[in-house]
């Protein structure tokens, strides 16, 4: 538990963009434009979803499907609330990947 306690302490006040693309990501499967073919990795963006760090754990905003892989990336073992912003696939299909968040 000590270190679950060290580890809220040190994301606390984290405010992270875990993605900012569409309701099916960028790059779009099948789509030419510049965007979706650019080698930049700032157009790899993952379906909405934010995290913020608190005292008392963190939470989610909405829980995009590639949410595990958003998590991974940034290094967040756990999440102890979700707030959805409404029920469409792109923000609820994730809540899976909550479930084992902490798991050992």
């Amino acid at each position: 538990m000590q270190q679950e306690s060290n580890l809220f302490s040190q994301r606390q006040g984290e405010f992270i963009t875990l993605g900012t693309g569409t309701s099916v990501g960028i790059p779009i499967v099948g789509c030419d434009c510049e965007v979706c073919q650019s080698p930049d990795p700032k157009n790899q963006r993952g379906r909405t979803s934010v995290y913020i760090g608190a005292p008392e754990g963190g939470f989610l905003i909405d829980t995009p499907p590639e949410l595990r892989l958003q998590l991974l990336r940034e290094h967040i073992p756990w999440v102890h609330a979700v707030l959805y912003t409404h029920s469409h696939a792109d923000h609820i299909f994730g809540l899976d990947d909550v479930r084992i968040s902490g798991y050992r």
